[in-house]
Order: C-alpha cells, then sequence, then structure tokens
C-alpha cells in the first residue's frame, strides 16, 4: 500500500482518505497524508493483542475484555483526532432520520440510530404503546410515519 500510495497524486491521496475517512486537514506534504494512511493501516492489520499493547502504551482507554478489534483500532482513530471508521456512513443515516449527528457524539448517534430503526420495524399497536408510554397524545388517524417522526424528535 505504501508505494503505492506514494506513486499517488495528491489529489489521489486525499480521495484514499475520504474512503478510509481519514482527515487530511493540516497536511501539507504528501508524505504526512501516507503517513497519516500507513498509520490506520498499521492499526487495522495489527493483532488484537499489539492493538491492546499500542492502546495501553498510548493511554487510550478501553474495556478490553468487552471490545473487539474494530473497537481498538477505532479507540486509536479517535486518539489521533480521525473519526472512527463508519461515522460518513453512520451521519448519512442518521441525516435520512432527522437525527441530530452533529450535536450528538458518535456513540450516542449510533445509539439513536438504532432506536429509530427498532421503532421502524415495530408494529403500529406497539408505537401506539411507545407513543403513550412517552406521555403523548394518541390519536387514531395518525399514520405510522407521524408516530414515528414524533417520536425520532424527542
Amino acid at each position: 500500500d505504501i508505494a503505492r500510495w506514494q506513486k499517488m497524486s495528491s489529489k489521489e491521496l486525499r480521495e484514499a482518505c475520504g474512503a478510509e475517512e481519514v482527515p487530511t486537514s493540516g497536511c501539507i506534504e504528501k508524505a504526512d497524508i501516507v503517513q497519516r494512511l500507513q498509520q490506520v493501516r498499521t492499526w487495522q492489520l495489527m493483532s488484537f493483542v499489539a492493538l491492546s499493547q499500542e492502546c495501553t502504551a498510548r493511554g487510550v482507554s478501553v474495556a478490553f475484555d468487552f471490545s473487539t478489534h474494530a473497537d481498538l483500532v477505532n479507540a486509536l482513530r479517535v486518539h489521533a483526532g480521525f473519526p472512527p471508521a463508519g461515522a460518513a456512513a453512520l451521519e448519512a443515516q442518521c441525516v435520512i432520520r432527522g437525527i441530530p449527528f452533529s450535536r450528538l457524539g458518535v456513540e450516542e448517534a449510533r445509539e439513536a440510530l438504532h432506536a429509530v430503526q427498532h421503532l421502524e420495524g415495530c408494529k403500529m399497536s406497539e408505537l401506539r404503546r411507545v407513543y403513550e408510554r412517552w406521555g403523548l397524545a394518541s390519536e387514531e388517524c395518525l399514520e405510522k410515519t407521524d408516530i414515528l417522526r414524533n417520536l425520532t424528535q424527542i
């Protein structure tokens, strides 16, 4: 990968960074961009044990007993000032559903998205119960999309 990246133009490198969700702000030289890509690739290829040691060495706090390889890579990405992998796709899904991604952290946005997706999978009778449990007046004429929109705004 490194040899291929070194042959790329700055524009191509920035596109590669976009695909890997590696920010390029502050990178003036191509070597800086290549170094960021290389760092992320190195973390992706490291074993779980090596990632755990890397997190410890960098002072990155994670729950090792419950973490996956991807969790450790994301913890290192965030520690380095990069967004976690998948943040762009998560943001797109949140925007589609009216979840204020920019006001929430990535984890809070992910939790909100999962909650909304759960509601989307509910039957109308279940949605009405949730609607009433949250103290909202249930009107018989409300459509499922209206109930979902109202619950999502809470």
